[in-house]
């Protein structure tokens, strides 16, 4: 994801925060406020409470990776905010609650969703510590 779709500065997130509307489930809250740009943006807030920095940009990657394979319409501002049991779920389970709730705002059609092309045998299933293979090095290259 460019750095033109990215949300980064502190009056972005608080447009959003403070404009926008919200959906929720177990994973993932969404905030999205419509913008007058001609691309949406996104912004993914990991709070410390997940865990250190290390963690956090882990799920802040596999949010993006989630977002990429989306077909978003119309120009929004989206935050995405996680929530502690996204720790436990899998890229899978991430992807199903981005989805779904970008889906219960009305921002992407049911038919929109492109599959992924992640290979999803690199992503841990139960640890948030990754180990390397010679496949998941591929993808990553």
């Amino acid at each position: 994801m460019g750095k033109k779709y990215r949300l980064t500065s502190k009056s972005d997130f608080s447009n959003v925060y403070n404009g926008g509307f919200s959906r929720a489930n177990r994973l993932l809250v969404l905030k999205a406020l419509p913008n007058s740009l001609s691309e949406s943006r996104f912004g993914f807030s990991v709070s410390r409470r997940i865990g250190n920095a290390v963690v956090r940009n882990r799920v802040k990657r596999l949010l993006r990776e989630c977002v990429r394979s989306q077909l978003v319409k119309g120009s929004w501002d989206i935050v995405f905010i996680a929530r502690k049991p996204v720790l436990s779920a899998t890229f899978q389970d991430i992807r199903q609650s981005v989805s779904i709730l970008l889906k219960k705002s009305g921002i992407i059609e049911e038919s929109e969703v492109i599959p992924s092309t992640i290979n999803s045998s690199c992503i841990p299933r139960e640890s948030v510590r990754v180990k390397s293979s010679p496949a998941c090095l591929a993808v990553l290259v």
